[in-house]
């Protein structure tokens, strides 16, 4: 099967039916030698070489790995780490015990897992593996100094050569969170985890590359915030930032509409950044911003209601682009309609806040020079733009605005009948 071009794995398609019965006779009488191995509890050398043999033919097959994790801890691991007489405890022994975890390593590693990542690399069983070898090695009883870091390091190595390959792997984006992580702990001084600064340029890199990446953009929702976080940025800064994404993703979404991922990345920007949460507690509130992973936080409401009508306007636009070219972008229609029956929602949500109330929250738990001395966005400049642009009573807006979301609903059954169900929920949910 493949997913977005490649392959799962290769299968080599000139083999003859012979020489496919034979080969797979020969699997099924290994399989059963490894059964037997593990129903008779041998943790040796000999039951390792089985499951490795077994694993090159079948990595899918996970009880082997599991059986492989066995073997490690019940048996290779406490042989070699365990304790010798008083005589035997001097520096020869010591090396000797270092040398051959040491080559355990790096044959696990890079002769066993890495050939077979290279042919499968969209494995679960093999990641999954390999990151529990590392977690499970004992490096403090080898006393190699340096020897965890220098692995980790190499795994982030490992991981952006395996994406180079294929950088929409979300196995390989999965993995490298975690080495990052465990990178943080282990090398808080590394320059590539100091800061998030390159990692948000990871994802600018990938991103040129591709613009379909799903997994590049997740990770960017992810590191953006904490990477302003880091330089200190706050207040006018931040909704600087927001624009800049907002017109980074704009420009992608114009040349490439029909691609989800764009959309999806879309939605989490206007949608995080605009939803006001109003929990009882400071420390709650400040939680729910983290872990929506907010750009600019602490927004007025008269400004989050100014950048959803003009995200409304530039998706109206973009309506009736794709549709003068609609042979060539149907899908692109379907994008456009849900983006603005979304953004219509958040506007009638800002605006049925109770406003008193929430700008009450937000001046208390606001930092006390977040907006520097030039304060907040002012409350008058916001009303004149809104103004300008429509300046009937909110309520006959919000009429026409029901029709409006209404037939863009009915438009998207039509256009997306398999859904029908979801946009009848989305009507009754609108009120529309």
């Amino acid at each position: 099967m493949a997913m977005h071009g490649v392959k799962r794995g290769q299968v080599d398609a000139t083999t003859s039916a012979e020489a496919t019965a034979k080969a797979i006779s020969a699997y099924n009488s290994l399989v059963d030698q490894v059964r037997d191995s593990r129903n008779s509890n041998a943790h040796t050398k000999e039951a390792l070489s089985l499951t490795e043999q077994l694993l090159k033919e079948n990595p899918e097959f996970y009880t082997i790995w599991n059986y492989r994790r066995e073997i490690y801890s019940n048996g290779i691991f406490p042989t070699l780490t365990a304790p010798t007489d008083a005589t035997d405890d001097d520096d020869t022994k010591r090396a000797e015990m270092a040398r051959k975890l040491k080559e355990i390593l790096v044959g696990e590693l890079n002769y066993l897992l890495l050939p077979l990542l290279k042919k499968s690399p969209k494995c679960y069983w093999i990641w999954e593996y390999r990151l529990w070898f590392l977690r499970n090695f004992p490096y403090k009883t080898a006393g190699i100094p340096g020897l965890q870091q220098n692995t980790i390091r190499g795994e982030l190595d490992l991981v952006h050569m395996m994406l180079d390959r294929d950088e929409r792997n979300f196995h390989g984006w999965s993995y490298r969170r975690i080495i990052i992580n465990m990178l943080a702990k282990e090398c808080p001084d590394d320059p590539y985890v100091k800061t998030k600064e390159s990692q948000v340029r990871y994802t600018d890199e990938m991103l040129r590359r591709s613009m379909k990446n799903y997994s590049a953009w997740y990770e960017r929702s992810n590191v953006w915030n904490q990477w302003l976080d880091e330089k200190g940025e706050k207040g006018w800064d931040r909704m600087d930032r927001l624009g800049e994404e907002l017109d980074k993703i704009h420009s992608a979404i114009t040349t490439r509409p029909v691609d989800q991922s764009l959309w999806v990345y879309y939605a989490y920007l206007v949608r995080s950044n605009t939803e006001q949460a109003v929990p009882s507690e400071a420390k709650e509130w400040q939680a729910a911003e983290r872990k929506a992973n907010v750009i600019a936080p602490f927004l007025p409401k008269h400004t989050r209601l100014s950048i959803l009508e003009e995200e409304k306007e530039w998706l109206l636009v973009l309506l009736q682009s794709v549709e003068e070219r609609k042979q060539t972008e149907v899908l692109a229609t379907k994008w456009v309609l849900k983006g603005l029956v979304e953004v219509t929602g958040l506007i009638w949500k800002v605006r049925d806040e109770e406003t008193e109330a929430v700008e009450k929250m937000i001046k208390e738990k606001t930092p006390n020079d977040w907006w520097g001395e030039d304060g907040p966005p002012e409350e008058e400049e916001e009303e004149e733009e809104e103004q300008a642009r429509d300046n009937r009573p909110i309520a006959e807006r919000k009429d026409e605005e029901r029709k409006q979301v209404k037939d863009w609903l009915i438009q998207l059954v039509e256009q997306d009948s398999m859904r029908r169900r979801r946009y009848e929920d989305w009507m009754k949910s609108l009120n529309v």
